[in-house]
C-alpha cells in the first residue's frame, strides 16, 4: 500500500485501515505504528527526538506504536495527544508507510496520515522530544531529514493538503 502517484490518498472507512494492516501482515510485519502530518498553512509540525532516546536528535512527525486492541485512528488520536498536547479533529489522508527496525530489533511498519487538530495550537512537548519546529518545504532540508521523512512529507506536499 502506498500513495497514489506519490500523492496523498483519501481515507474512508475502517476497511481502508484493515487493508493497510493486512498488507503489512502479508509482508511478515506484525508490529505497527502511526505518524501524523499536522500542518499550518504551508508549514508542517516536526519534533526532535530527545538526544538520549532511540534515534535521538532526528526530527520526525509525531506518532507512535499501536497498542493491543487499538485501531489506527484511535492510536493516532492518543499518540498526538500524548506527544503534542493537541487533539485530532479529523484524519484526512494517507501519505504512505515505511518499515524500520524498532529499538528492540523488531520490524515495524509506520502508517502515516494527514490530520487536522482542534484549536488552539498550543504545543506541549512530551518527554520523548526536546524541540519542535514548523517547517516549510523550502526549509525542510535544513533539519537533515531521514529518507523516510523526505518521502512521507514529499507525498504530503505533492498532495496539496496544506491547511490555511
Amino acid at each position: 500500500m502506498g500513495t497514489k502517484n506519490g500523492k496523498t490518498e483519501q481515507v474512508s472507512g475502517e476497511n481502508f485501515y484493515m487493508k493497510l494492516l493486512k498488507a503489512a501482515t502479508s509482508d511478515g510485519i506484525n508490529r505497527f505504528s502511526v505518524g501524523a502530518v499536522i500542518s499550518k498553512g504551508k508549514k508542517v509540525l516536526l519534533f526532535r527526538r530527545e538526544k538520549n532516546d532511540f534515534l535521538g536528535g532526528i526530527y520526525e512527525i509525531p506518532g507512535g506504536g499501536i497498542e493491543e486492541g487499538e485501531t489506527l485512528v484511535d492510536c493516532i488520536k492518543r499518540e498526538i495527544k500524548e506527544e503534542t498536547g493537541l487533539s485530532v479533529k479529523n484524519v484526512i489522508g494517507y501519505v504512505g508507510s515505511f518499515d524500520y527496525s524498532s529499538e528492540n530489533g523488531g520490524k515495524t511498519r509506520q502508517f502515516n496520515f494527514t490530520v487536522t487538530v482542534r484549536s488552539p495550537l498550543v504545543i506541549h512537548l512530551s518527554t520523548e522530544h526536546d524541540d519542535y519546529k514548523w517547517v516549510t518545504q523550502e526549509d525542510f532540508h535544513r533539519i537533515n531529514p531521514t529518507k523516510e521523512m523526505v518521502e512521507i512529507l514529499g507525498n504530503f506536499w505533492k498532495g496539496g493538503n496544506c491547511t490555511t
